[in-house]
């Protein structure tokens, strides 16, 4: 899961977030109803201070830690528009997907 200060619109075409600047492994998977997972990701205080403005789920072997790798599966903006996050504040950030 990445994050980054980008405020274009997503778009179907998107490969990588407009501007990355962070990233962290999945926190937890739970299974929710049948077909519905949820993944979380948990930033600490000490994690992603700065400007949150786009967030992005990676997928594949080819997602690491460093910024543009892996698939991009989903990008959106961060609701309510550019948050800026300092060690103040710890952050959730849960994904539920739903396959049919």
């Amino acid at each position: 899961m990445a994050w980054g200060s980008g405020t274009t619109a997503p778009a179907v075409g998107d490969t990588v977030l407009a501007t990355e600047t962070g990233r962290k492994a999945i926190t937890s998977y739970t299974d929710g109803a049948t077909g519905v997972e949820v993944t979380t990701t948990y930033l600490a205080p000490a994690e992603g201070n700065g400007s949150l403005a786009e967030l992005g789920w990676f997928a594949t072997d080819t997602a690491t830690a460093t910024a543009d790798t892996g698939v991009l599966i989903a990008r959106v903006l961060y609701p309510g528009g550019t948050w800026v996050k300092d060690a103040g504040y710890s952050l959730q950030l849960d994904r539920t997907d739903t396959f049919a």
